[in-house]
């Protein structure tokens, strides 16, 4: 059967309209040890927006938050001069629509809600956290856009390493759907602030291995399963490696090493110091030292995979940023909802609740969303929370059956996915949470740290998942029951081999719809 969510349609109109010859966008990414500003120009009917400028400038702010846990004062400060001429430029161009973020040195620090709030209030610009799960999911589309459909990246088992100067972020699929994704607290200049001192090349090497190692031997045990012949790497301390093996060319999208290759090379890098290595290959001194530690942590990843062929993308994360903006401005399909439902449907499986119910729970709540589109409004976004929420909400049977509700909110709330920010997450847990018993609207200090546009989803969502644990008790299929919204009441209609057994549906669901809709619902 085509599942209902496929063909829901997204009622709200994209930010940029279609009929609008041009228009400026910007991203901008705060990293452990530079800011960056990409302006382009978003042009109907291509596929890519034109780059305009590019602005990036360096500041230590790893070494800050590594080292003591926090970003200075001073660094602070620079940052806000720093978003004050980003602001300058956004205005020149004219810009109106942008996105901002922070990566992992940012996310670390214990004061980087001080940081977040002097920029806005220096600048006016929003930084949002980018979390791990993020990094992941914008991975996986920035490979996706541009890998050849000759290595079926959609269908094959790989490992995905984004390799930062903070931390990786390694992702798992197999057969093509989401495993896992870890966030691994070990970056290229990350491990260098650990090495006391100067030393040389050699001693880098030397001392950097079983730390790299020791910081790989989880990821051995979570991965033990995942064998892939290629094995994918993203980030500026890949893209520098290459530079051991030939210049890049700049049509490139894609460039391939092999594994054995790849540790020929590594003998011979043994051996050079650091300016060696930055005169022989024309790699830029700051990013010199990043190779070392980043071949060690690609050696283990070879290890973990058993890949033959390294595959790096000479796109940057800026570039990837900037594809996904547009296409949220545009408002169109998220490619990486599929692997969203694929791990939704493993964590159920893990806590035993994958099974007929949930997943006939499931198409029922979507068949209700969308028939009722009319009458709560929603997005489509929230379509997916609902379903998050549907498939899971019996998975706090695995801990308790008493109360079991409560645990499966709290599973849905520890369950880190990729796509998925923290209040949706949230959304979706205490949808499932009320899915049966009391009702959120007589618990509001359950949402009460929650915008009120997030609490009127969870009623609404609630409500909805309610009717559906309901038809799942009685119905086989989404075709044993029509929907039908009247002047002043909502009427369910059940097919007329159904109407033999009876369609029954708790009053006390019955009158929690008519509380958060303002409508009658009608068995007929």
């Amino acid at each position: 059967m085509r599942p209902y969510w496929r063909v829901c349609a997204e009622r709200s109109d994209p930010l940029i309209p279609a009929s609008q010859k041009r228009c400026p966008l910007a991203t901008i990414d705060l990293g452990a040890h530079s800011c960056r500003l990409l302006i382009a120009e978003y042009v109907p009917g291509s596929e890519k927006p034109v780059i305009l400028e590019e602005l990036s400038v360096s500041i230590p702010l790893g070494a800050d938050v590594f080292r003591h846990g926090a970003i200075s004062d001073t660094a602070i400060r620079m940052l806000c001069n720093i978003f004050s001429n980003f602001r300058n430029k956004l205005n020149e161009y004219g810009i109106r629509h942008y996105r901002a973020i922070a990566t992992s040195a940012v996310r670390e620090a214990a004061n980087a809600p001080v940081l977040l709030e002097r920029i806005r209030h220096a600048t006016g610009i929003t930084v949002t956290l980018f979390e791990g799960t993020d990094e992941a999911r914008l991975n996986y589309l920035t490979l996706a856009n541009v890998l050849p459909a000759k290595l079926e990246f959609h269908r094959k088992s790989s490992l995905i390493a984004d390799i930062g100067t903070g931390a990786c972020q390694i992702s798992a699929y197999k057969d093509g759907a989401f495993c896992f994704t870890e966030t691994i607290k070990l970056g290229t200049l990350r491990v260098l602030e650990q090495i006391p001192g100067i030393i040389s090349a050699e001693g880098i090497w030397k001392y950097l291995t079983p730390v790299i190692d020791k910081a790989f031997t989880e990821l051995r045990q979570i991965a033990s399963n995942i064998r892939s012949r290629n094995l994918f790497a993203m980030g500026g301390s890949v893209r520098a490696l290459l530079y051991l093996f030939g210049s890049p060319d700049s049509r490139e999208e894609v460039r391939k090493v092999r594994r054995k290759d790849f540790e020929e090379k590594m003998i011979s890098l043994r051996s050079m110091s650091l300016e060696n290595l930055s005169d022989t290959y024309n790699i830029p001194a700051d990013l010199a030292e990043t190779v070392i530690p980043c071949a060690i942590i690609i050696d283990n990843l070879f290890r973990i995979t058993g890949a033959t062929t390294l595959i790096v993308p000479t796109v940057t994360m800026k570039q990837g940023l900037l594809l996904d903006f547009m296409r949220e401005l545009l408002k169109k399909n998220d490619a990486f909802t599929r692997q969203i439902e694929e791990m939704v449907r493993m964590t159920a499986e893990k806590y035993r609740a994958g099974n007929d119910f949930t997943r006939r729970t499931a198409l029922f709540a979507e068949k209700l969303f969308c028939q009722l589109q009319q009458l709560h409004g929603c997005s489509l976004r929230e379509s997916l929370l609902l379903r998050i929420a549907a498939h899971l909400h019996k998975t706090g049977l695995f801990i308790n059956n008493q109360s079991y509700h409560i645990h499966s909110g709290y599973i849905i709330r520890s369950t880190e996915i990729p796509g998925i920010s923290q209040q949706e997450r949230q959304i979706a847990a205490l949808t499932a949470r009320y899915h049966r018993r009391q009702t959120p609207d007589l618990h509001p200090q359950d949402m009460e740290h929650l915008p009120a546009d997030a609490r009127s989803s969870v009623l609404k969502l609630s409500a909805l998942l309610r009717i559906a644990c309901a038809l799942a008790e009685s119905c086989r299929s989404v075709t044993q029951f029509q929907i039908r919204i009247e002047p002043e009441r909502v009427v369910l209609v059940p097919s007329p081999e159904l109407q033999l057994t009876g369609l029954a549906i708790p009053e006390q669901d019955v009158a929690y719809f008519r509380r958060v809709f303002a409508m009658p619902l009608l068995v007929k």
